[in-house]
C-alpha cells in the first residue's frame, strides 16, 4: 500500500474507529480488573493469604541486599505461598493475554466490518482456536521479548544516555510487536 493511500484511507477512518477503540480500552480495564480480583481469590483460598508481606514491606524494599537477607529468613511455607501466588498469577495473566490478543486486530479486520467490540472480544478468542499452536507460540514470544526488554531497562537505569536510548528502543519494540499481531491475525486467521 503506497503512502497516498494510507493517507486518503487513515483519515477518514477515525471517526469510524474511534468510540469502538475507547470502548475497547475501558471494557479492557474492567476485565482485566475483573480477572485479577477473581485470581486473587483463587489465590487467597487454594494457595493461601500474603498478608505477612504487607506488614514486613519496609524490611525488603529498601535494597536488593535487604531483599535477599528477608526472603532468605523465611520459613518454607511462605515461599511456596509467593511462589504459588507468582506461578498462578503469570499463568492468569498469560490466559488473559492470549485470549485477548487479536480484540483490535479483530475489530479493524471484521468480516462484516461490524465495529462492535463484543463481536470483536468474541472473533478474538475464537481466532485462538483456528491455529492454536502458533497463537500460543505468538503469545509465548511476546512475552519473552516483553520480559527481556524489561530486563535490559534494569541494566541501563542508572545512565541517563543508556536510558533515552533503551525508552526510544522500547517505543520502536511496541510499535514492532502490534505490527507482528496485525500482520499474524491478517494473514493467518
Amino acid at each position: 500500500m503506497d503512502t497516498f493511500n494510507v493517507r486518503t484511507h487513515f483519515f477518514p477512518n477515525i471517526p469510524t474507529y474511534l468510540l469502538p477503540l475507547l470502548t475497547i480500552f475501558v471494557l479492557y480495564y474492567i476485565l482485566f480488573s475483573l480477572w485479577t480480583a477473581l485470581n486473587i481469590q483463587i489465590a487467597e483460598h487454594f494457595i493461601g493469604k500474603i498478608d505477612f508481606l504487607f506488614g514486613d514491606i519496609k524490611a525488603f524494599t529498601q535494597s536488593k541486599e535487604a531483599t535477599l537477607e528477608y526472603l532468605s529468613n523465611l520459613p518454607n511455607a511462605k515461599l511456596v505461598i509467593i511462589y504459588g501466588w507468582q506461578a498462578l498469577f503469570s499463568f492468569a495473566f498469560f490466559v488473559f493475554s492470549l485470549l485477548t490478543i487479536f480484540w483490535i486486530s479483530a475489530l479493524f479486520y471484521a468480516k462484516n466490518d461490524s465495529k462492535n467490540p463484543l463481536l470483536a472480544l468474541w472473533m478474538s478468542a475464537v481466532a485462538i482456536f483456528k491455529k492454536p499452536l502458533g497463537v500460543i507460540g505468538l503469545n509465548i514470544f511476546i512475552a519473552v521479548v516483553v520480559i527481556g526488554s524489561m530486563s535490559l531497562g534494569g541494566l541501563f537505569a542508572t545512565n541517563t544516555v543508556l536510558s533515552f536510548i533503551y525508552m526510544i528502543l522500547m517505543i520502536y519494540l511496541a510499535v514492532y510487536l502490534n505490527v507482528l499481531v496485525f500482520s499474524y491475525y491478517e494473514k493467518n486467521l
